[in-house]
């Protein structure tokens, strides 16, 4: 049937094309716009990947190097134990060849008897809570042989860890050290000016003939201290004169209040050439 008001008899037939439709440049950019931002997750992603490549390398050298820092520590740790925990040769060790004089040691035990807590415990490196040598009260000395002739230049006080002690009363608190050698082998001496000016004597409380003395520390132990092992140097004076010496004399002049004082171990070390 003819359209109403026309001459067209047949209908019209829809435009047929042989090839995609032209792009207009709005559609480019939608569709440019669409594919860029599809390539968005890939770029993303590759960076990710190379930030997390960059850290693990990062935190790979980070721990090398502690484990490097902490293996260093071990084997400093480990070196200072082999050198009698802190880090010096003791010239007053019993396994260094050091004895006891009991010419120049006050003593507790009666002479023949059969000391468990004798004065050679202060020689001795166990400290062990009650392996010590009791004084006796609040002062006592006692006296060390070298196993040869040592320039001292430290000394170095032990007491029990104040974690552990049941009374710290009992630790040493002043000391004084003396060195001594055979009468008239060393000229170098300040002289009896010297021991009397530190020490108001010339020699320890007990001595013994054929032996010259001078004060060589003097020092207190503080068992407030960060560390139950102290160590001290010479007085300058004794530094200077470079003397070597047969041994000590170590005098516990008092303690920290209690009724007897308990030494642990007196150590005794040199830097000097």
């Amino acid at each position: 049937m003819p359209f109403p008001h026309s001459n067209i008899t047949q209908p019209l037939t829809p435009f047929a094309t042989t090839g995609p439709l032209l792009r207009t440049s709005g559609d480019r950019s939608e569709q440019d716009k669409g594919e860029s931002q599809s390539q968005l997750p890939t770029s993303s992603l590759k960076s990710a990947t190379y930030l997390f490549f960059l850290a693990f390398l990062v935190a790979s050298a980070s721990m090398q190097y502690l484990l490097h820092s902490q293996v260093r520590s071990i084997q400093r740790d480990l070196l200072n134990l082999s050198r009698d925990g802190i880090g010096l040769q003791d010239f007053a060790s019993r396994y260094n060849g050091a004895r006891i004089m009991l010419s120049l040691t006050t003593l507790v035990t009666q002479p023949g008897s059969d000391p468990i807590n004798g004065p050679f415990l202060a020689i001795d490196d166990d400290l062990r809570p009650g392996r010590c040598w009791p004084t006796g009260g609040h002062s006592g000395q006692i006296g060390v042989q070298f196993p040869q002739p040592v320039k001292v230049s430290h000394i170095t006080i032990d007491h029990i860890a104040k974690e552990v002690a049941l009374d710290l009363t009992a630790a040493p608190r002043e000391i004084l050290v003396w060195g001594y050698t055979s009468e008239g082998a060393n000229t170098l001496f300040p002289g009896d000016n010297f021991a009397l000016l530190v020490a108001g004597r010339a020699k320890p409380y007990k001595s013994a003939p054929g032996l010259f003395f001078i004060p060589i520390a003097k020092f207190q132990y503080d068992i407030y201290g960060p560390d139950n092992i102290q160590t001290f140097p010479l007085m300058d004076e004794v530094m200077a004169a470079n003397i070597a010496f047969d041994g000590i004399v170590v005098e516990v002049l008092n303690n920290w209040g209690g009724k007897t004082t308990c030494l642990y171990r007196v150590r005794a070390h040199s830097l000097l050439a």
